[in-house]
């Protein structure tokens, strides 16, 4: 019995460690295959290669883009906002245009490298009404103009903001006729497009008389000698009435009495061009000039440029 006994031990012991070495080599083998140990698989795919999207610096803002980057061959959508006073001109990448969305974004596959966008924007024009010249009481009329950038807009109609009445209106010609500031609005169409705040200059007219005072008193001349003229160094802007007159001698002077019933005064004309006089008697004449007192005749010298002819 006991030799019985060890014998079917000794199998059986035998048997459970053929068994057992069965055992280790099929969970060795289970473990090369189904690598339960989680470690990396050789077998997985790359991870994608994603290519950016530059925008430079300027007047305006994109919003949208993804800082990672796109795959090749990915939608990029994306807006763009310019600046205030500012419009778009054009959006691109690379000298390729884009054309924007009815949304007004914009879209573009993302090729095979990085891109920059290429942004193009510009001023909006604005409506701008000016003149040239002085607006002065007593001065004549100003030419206004209104431009769209620097383009010209026609149909223009002014007219002095409400509450003020420094100027005298026709077309696009304004007069001052009291001195002050005031604000001249431009429409077209009866929409208004453009105003300007102006300035209406004092008026420089004195009349003859007190011209004529104070240039006796600052140009005195006693007719004799050496001292047989002076000439004022201050100027005196004066207006009257033609009631005499001359035509160009051959030195081209042309010799004008204007009164403003105040006194008259004697104006010597002078153009180079010695061309047919621009002036008749009864003709009212606007002029600044200095006086000389010539042997005690005080004469107003100036050129048709600046002797304006008022009617």
């Amino acid at each position: 019995m006991k030799v019985k006994t060890k014998l079917c031990a000794t199998a059986l012991a035998v048997a459970l460690g053929i068994g057992l070495l069965a055992g280790c080599q099929m969970t060795s083998s289970g473990s090369k295959s189904g690598n339960p140990s989680g470690g990396a698989d050789s077998t997985s795919q790359a991870e994608e290669t994603k290519y950016l999207v530059n925008v430079p610096q300027g007047d305006y803002t994109v919003a949208g883009l993804e800082a990672d980057g796109y795959a090749v061959g990915a939608k990029v959508s994306f807006t763009v906002t310019p600046a205030s006073g500012k419009e778009l001109v054009s959006v691109g990448y690379d000298q390729i245009d884009i054309t924007p969305k009815a949304d007004g974004s914009y879209e573009f596959n993302m090729p095979e490298k990085n891109v920059t966008l290429i942004i193009s924007v510009r001023a909006i024009a604005q409506y701008e009404l000016s003149y040239t010249g002085t607006l002065q009481v007593d001065a004549g009329p100003v030419t206004f103009s209104l431009k769209l950038g620097t383009d010209p807009v026609p149909g223009v109609v002014l007219e002095e903001i409400a509450g003020k009445d420094l100027v005298d209106i026709d077309g696009v010609e304004v007069t001052g006729k009291e001195a002050g500031t005031t604000t001249i609005i431009a429409k077209v169409n009866g929409e208004e497009k453009a105003r300007k705040e102006v300035t209406v200059a004092a008026s420089e007219l004195v009349s003859i008389k007190t011209a004529l005072d104070a240039a006796v008193k600052e140009a005195p001349c006693n007719g004799s000698g050496g001292n047989n003229s002076a000439k004022t160094e201050s100027t005196y802007t004066i207006a009257g009435q033609v009631i005499a007159m001359s035509n160009y001698d051959d030195s081209g002077a042309m010799s004008v009495v204007i009164d403003d019933g105040t006194a008259a005064v004697l104006l010597v004309l002078y153009s180079s061009s010695k061309a047919t006089p621009e002036y008749t008697v009864g003709d009212s004449v606007k002029t600044t000039c200095k006086f000389t007192n010539y042997y005690g005749v005080l004469e107003g010298i100036s050129t048709t440029s600046t002797a304006t002819k008022q009617n």
